[in-house]
């Protein structure tokens, strides 16, 4: 079985600028996880949660 995650919120408690790092550090760890699929949200709207 292949599992893949993927990621639905685009915002950072620190800012825009933590999200770089914070993507590289969650797909290096999928990566490490054997993770065979890391997506994101492509919608403009996102997800928002109940």
């Amino acid at each position: 079985m292949r599992l893949g995650v993927h990621i639905t919120r685009f915002d950072h408690p620190d800012g825009p600028a933590a999200l770089g790092p914070e993507l590289a550090a969650t797909g290096a760890a999928a990566e490490a996880a054997g993770i065979s699929r890391l997506s994101v949200m492509d919608h403009y709207f996102q997800m928002m949660e109940a």
